[in-house]
């Protein structure tokens, strides 16, 4: 009938910790769409690596190939002819490691994306935010506050972690409750009524327990204030990262 309104703390913790879950699944799709816009890039710039440095190669070959004629007229020396060769190679050399990034960056990106398998994507620029951008770093840290999953999963934590540490405090409250019952007889007798029922009250008043629900209540709320103190270091920490 009535506990000091004990249940209802107790529901609102757990439906705070259903929430919280639900921002920790939001909190990991965010994380697996970062990292699949890290690769996505990471590879775009190897790309373009790739392409320019393939055309600086092209250019220094060419170099090569003049300076080379031009030896054979005796118009250069074979000095010339042997530093044109050290750019070829260090353009051969740059165009390998651009290479192999672009290799392992579509790796990166095909684990990302789910691929058992590595796959070769052809990457286009998406081009410049739609979006207009901050105008400060005030309203970065503001927006990272407000918007970030992690940081919401935290609060409905804390959040259920005070709820539930209430629920604690109201346990050695006394609590009242009620049983009834009613019915009828299936045989009719003059001398008996066909009806019956009664009612019954009890009232509990939690008084001796060894100290349980004391050490409840003092571990409940231990939880919370770390609950909270978790929140706050993620907040810093998000601060920061706009910051930075």
């Amino acid at each position: 009938v009535w506990d000091f309104g004990r249940v209802r703390a107790l529901t609102a913790s757990m439906e705070a910790r259903a929430s919280a879950l639900g921002e920790t699944a939001t909190a990991a799709r965010g994380e697996v769409l970062l990292r699949v816009r890290e690769s996505y890039f990471r590879v775009l710039l190897a790309q373009m690596q790739v392409r320019v440095l393939r055309a600086n190669l092209e250019a220094r070959q060419l170099t090569l190939r003049q300076i080379g004629a031009l030896a054979q007229s005796n118009l250069r020396s074979t000095l010339d002819v042997s530093f044109a060769e050290l750019n070829v190679a260090e353009a051969e050399l740059a165009l390998n490691r651009a290479e192999s990034d672009v290799r392992a960056g579509e790796v990166d990106l095909s684990a990302a994306m789910g691929y058992a398998e590595s796959k070769q994507f052809v990457l286009s620029d998406p081009g410049d935010p739609a979006g207009p951008l901050a105008a400060s770093a005030d309203e970065l840290v503001t927006g990272a506050l407000g918007q970030r999953a992690e940081l919401a999963a935290l609060r409905q934590q804390a959040r259920a972690a005070n709820s539930f540490a209430e629920s604690e405090k109201r346990q050695s409250l006394p609590t009242l409750s009620a049983t009834g019952v009613a019915g009828v007889f299936g045989f009719k007798d003059a001398n008996l009524r066909q009806r019956y029922g009664a009612l019954g009250m009890n009232l509990n008043i939690p008084i001796f327990n060894g100290g349980q629900f004391t050490s409840r209540r003092a571990e409940a709320e231990l939880r919370a204030q770390a609950a909270g103190q978790d929140l706050r270091e993620m907040e810093v920490r998000v601060s920061r990262d706009c910051l930075l």
